[in-house]
């Protein structure tokens, strides 16, 4: 505000710098790359902050600088979310892709988890430096920041909706963070009766320093003028009292009397005799001209006395000069004379100080024509736009740019139809190609040596963990009607390569938006390596489930295996293990489930069940 010390600015933008620095580095991830852009953001609220002090803030230039410090102070945002994206995309497409819809989730809050610290110190540090002037930002920055704190509530929403097999929940939740943004919009609108306050306290703030400066000069006058007064009123005290006491000197001398001795006793005593008797005896003595010596002619003497008698008469006239110059500064007795003295004010300095401040005077942008004024208006009103919109991109969390990097999981097959569900990232195979092994090879499943059919580290401990342990997988399109048999040599080659987990994919009537379209392609997942004995065995007919018992182990299992009949169909198989495996299913087969051909080893047990690992 004007009329505010200078140490108060320093002040506040130290407190600007500490906020800008400690506010994010505080709230945000412990990650040095963050770090980097929260040192940037202090190192841009000094510099910024400097160069708006040399602007008048109340002005429309002041607006401009305000605007501009704003842009650069979202700009650690914008590339701390374009850097965060990025590692967004690569994640989402480098994991399993069995994973990456359950994964979306966590990896969307990367952005709001980083930027949203950011954008909260920037308000902050804008609150610090312009105060009400930088309402519009703060108002955008706060917006922003809170906009980033729901998506990330909205992404852990939509997590658990997938979780929970709520997936219409899940895509509104992933619709609603498009929108978040428009929380900094809102922001903005908020803070602009802030901003106009503002402005309005800045003129006024103005008005009332050229006031008091006008007043305190007037003032300073009026004081100097009352001062004179009382210093000439003093004099005037003191030459009385001097005047009183020369008066009462002279009296007093007066009355005593002056006495002066031996007068006239001098000419008595120093000659005896009458004063013609001394003429008489000086007669005739001492040197001289007389007429014997020299005849003077009469011009001679005529022109010298004229001449005489002129410098005679000016050294009179400059001698009476003087002598009246001095006599004009002097008294009766010969003192200096005193000046005279001014007793009373020159103007009025009892009535009240009236003080004149226009419109224009308080207006930082007087001097602006219409036109340039209005041209900085629409630039104002420009960068507070693109602030706002900066702001409110940088928020919002990348949800839908990792969909548009994740690979289409659609297929032309006629793949048996269910209800929406997640699906598996990563286009399906077809089982019957020729090419399928050459396929599974460009995929980068390099074949193996040993067993196909074989037990990994995760059977041990009765199956307790089967599951658990990471598989290659790859996903298949296979008509509904199909017999599962018919896919036997291609799982071999699967099992060949060391692609141990199949997915099944299915259609669904697809919910709107993107995450909808990844919905509307469910897959199902089976292992395809050796089970356990200790598992829930089924055997799986065409419309029969029959359950075997249970194999000597250590408490209830946490994973089935399916023994496939010949007759079974993909359809069949594909909505067995879907409702089994899910949440809603049977508890037994939610840790994994294992298919197992006829073909897939013998047993002389009746029980089939000692197929699987021991």
């Amino acid at each position: 505000m004007p009329g505010t010390p200078k140490h108060i600015f320093i002040l506040r933008l130290a407190l600007a710098t500490m906020l800008a620095l400690f506010v994010p580095w505080l709230l945000g991830p412990d990650d040095m790359r963050y770090r980097g852009y929260v040192l940037s953001l202090a190192v841009l609220t000094v510099l910024t902050g400097v160069v708006r002090n040399t602007t008048k803030e109340g002005g429309l230039s002041g607006d401009m600088a305000t605007g501009a410090m704003a842009l650069l102070m979202v700009a650690p945002a914008v590339g701390i979310r374009s850097s965060r994206v990025a590692d967004a995309v690569f994640t989402a497409t480098h994991i399993a892709p069995q994973d990456a819809l359950f994964q979306l989730p966590t990896i969307a809050q990367a952005v709001p988890n980083a930027s949203g610290p950011l954008l909260a110190g920037a308000a902050l540090a804008m609150a610090a430096i312009a105060g009400r002037l930088g309402g519009v930002y703060i108002g955008v920055f706060l917006g922003a920041a809170a906009a980033a704190w729901v998506g990330h509530t909205l992404a852990i929403e939509a997590g658990l909706a997938m979780r929970a097999e709520h997936f219409e929940d899940a895509v509104l939740y992933s619709q609603a963070m498009r929108f978040v943004g428009l929380m900094a919009l809102v922001g903005g609108i908020v803070g602009y009766p802030i901003y106009r306050n503002g402005k309005s306290a800045w003129r006024a703030a103005m008005h009332m320093l050229i006031f008091s400066e006008r007043l305190a000069e007037l003032q300073g006058v009026r004081d100097e003028e009352i001062a004179r007064v009382k210093s000439a009123q003093a004099e005037l005290k003191a030459r009385l009292a001097a005047a009183e006491a020369k008066r009462a000197r002279e009296e007093e001398e007066a009355k005593q009397g002056v006495a002066i001795d031996d007068v006239g006793e001098a000419g008595d005593a120093g000659v005896e005799g009458s004063p013609e008797e001394a003429a008489d005896d000086n007669a005739g003595t001492g040197g001289g001209f007389g007429e014997e010596d020299h005849e003077f002619e009469d011009d001679e003497l005529d022109e010298d006395d004229k001449d005489d008698d002129k410098d005679d008469d000016k050294d009179d006239d400059k001698d009476d000069d003087k002598d009246d110059d001095k006599d004009d500064d002097k008294d009766d007795d010969g003192n200096p004379v005193p000046p005279p003295l001014e007793l009373e004010p020159r103007f009025d300095v009892e009535s009240p100080i009236k003080v004149e401040v226009s419109a224009e005077e308080s207006d930082p942008d007087a001097s602006l024509s219409a036109k340039a004024a209005a041209g900085m208006g629409r630039s104002l009103a420009g960068l507070m736009v693109i602030c706002c919109l900066t702001a409110g991109w940088t928020a919002t969390p990348p949800w839908f740019e990792v969909l548009n990097a994740l690979p289409d999981p659609s297929t032309l097959v006629a793949v048996p139809t269910t209800d929406p569900g997640l699906s598996i990232a990563r286009p399906p195979m077809n089982p019957f190609s020729k090419s399928f092994d050459q396929e599974l090879s460009q995929r980068k499943h390099g074949k193996l040596h040993g067993g196909a059919w074989t037990c990994l580290k995760d059977t041990a401990n009765f199956g307790k963990k089967y599951g658990s342990q990471d598989r290659a997988i790859e996903q298949i399109a296979v008509p509904a009607d199909t017999p599962v048999v018919d896919i036997y040599p291609a799982v071999g080659l699967m099992r060949r390569r060391g692609v141990y987990t199949l997915g099944l994919t299915g259609r669904a009537d697809p919910p709107y938006g993107p995450l909808g379209a990844l919905f509307a392609w469910p897959a199902v997942q089976v292992l395809l390596d050796r089970p356990p004995r200790a598992l829930q065995w089924f055997k799986m007919g065409p419309n029969s489930l029959e359950e075997f018992p249970l194999l000597p182990g250590k408490g209830m299992p946490t994973a089935c295996a399916l023994l496939i009949d010949s007759k079974t169909t993909i359809d069949t198989l594909y909505q067995t293990v879907r409702s089994l495996g899910s949440m809603y299913g049977d508890r037994r087969c939610r840790g994994a489930i294992a298919i197992v051909f006829p073909e897939d080893g013998t047993t002389t047990n009746a029980n089939p069940a000692w197929r699987g690992c021991p």
